[in-house]
């Protein structure tokens, strides 16, 4: 994005909620890694290099099972997703 010929990232802020629907996982788990350090609280942190929303939840703080993740931005929900930690 460009503002008066000059590059910026004005992006309002955004939160993260995550509830625990099952306690058994639901259908098939891709495992995955990550070098990135896990974000704490529920604001998202903004990349203006890129211009967009970043956060790195930690799987190792949840219990087996199936959760669902809901991205908040002022106030509406705006994107949902489900995955199962084993």
């Amino acid at each position: 994005m460009t503002y008066d010929g000059a590059n910026t990232c004005a992006l309002v802020p955004a939160t993260i909620a995550l509830f625990q629907t099952a306690g058994t996982v639901v259908g098939p788990v891709t495992l995955s890694t990550s070098t990135m350090p896990a974000d704490s609280g529920s604001n998202f942190n903004v990349n203006a290099a890129e211009c967009l929303y970043m956060y790195h939840l930690s799987p190792a703080s949840l219990a087996s099972g199936t959760y669902s993740v809901k991205i908040l931005i002022g106030g509406a929900i705006v994107g949902t997703g489900t995955f199962g930690v084993q």
